[in-house]
């Protein structure tokens, strides 16, 4: 197990007891390394088995603390890589069983959505997600794809969160698409990665994927 505490007149008070990720070690993280302060509160992962670590708050006392979001009620899915978005929201990277995201919160269930997905659980991989930082609009971060190898990417975000790109850093100004917006049919071209495998994904603005298939 490990603890979140409070102190008070150098009296510390137990709040709650979580269990450690046993045997996930890509998510076992010490609760010191994400408590993020959101207004008086602070989140973090946590969880209340040894398989299930979702995304909770506190504000410092016992009824204060609870779960936010269960993301994944069937497995690990600990978020990590906290980045401030503005003052309400934070984004963070997690599995809900289905596939490794980017997602954000405001500390609210209800406020707590998916952003980009990064890679589907049932690949051979998971990716590694490292160095994340926001400039402006774009997200930046190092991650292994499971194609090139671990390398920067970016993520541009619009004002909704609606991902607009999200593209290996390399790749990012070598993106064409037309027309758009478009009706049925559009066109795509990547310069300069001829015989080299690159993936697709289209959805359209409710989140269905349209299409998805990997092309060389």
């Amino acid at each position: 197990h490990y603890s979140l505490w409070t102190a008070e007149n150098a009296q510390p008070n137990l709040l709650r007891e979580f269990k450690a990720i046993m045997g996930h070690e890509y998510y076992d993280l010490k609760p010191q390394n994400h408590l993020h302060r959101l207004g008086n509160s602070v989140l973090m992962g946590a969880g209340l088995t040894e398989n299930n670590t979702e995304l909770w708050i506190s504000d410092g006392t016992s009824g204060g603390t609870k779960e936010v979001l269960d993301l994944n009620p069937s497995g690990s899915s600990n978020p990590n890589n906290f980045v401030r978005y503005n003052d309400q929201l934070w984004l963070f990277t997690a599995n809900d069983g289905t596939e490794v995201s980017w997602w954000a919160t405001n500390g609210t269930g209800s406020g707590t959505f998916k952003v980009a997905a990064l890679a589907t659980v049932k690949d051979y991989f998971v990716p590694s997600i490292s160095n994340a930082y926001l400039s402006g609009n774009r997200l930046f971060f190092s991650m292994n794809d499971g194609i090139v190898g671990q390398e920067p990417w970016v993520m541009v975000l619009e004002d909704s969160l609606v991902v607009s790109t999200l593209t290996p850093l390399s790749q990012a100004n070598e993106l064409s698409i037309w027309p758009n917006p478009a009706k049925d049919v559009f066109n795509l071209s990547l310069e300069n990665q001829m015989g080299k495998p690159v993936w697709v994904k289209i959805t359209n603005n409710a989140g269905q994927v349209l299409y998805q298939q990997r092309h060389t």
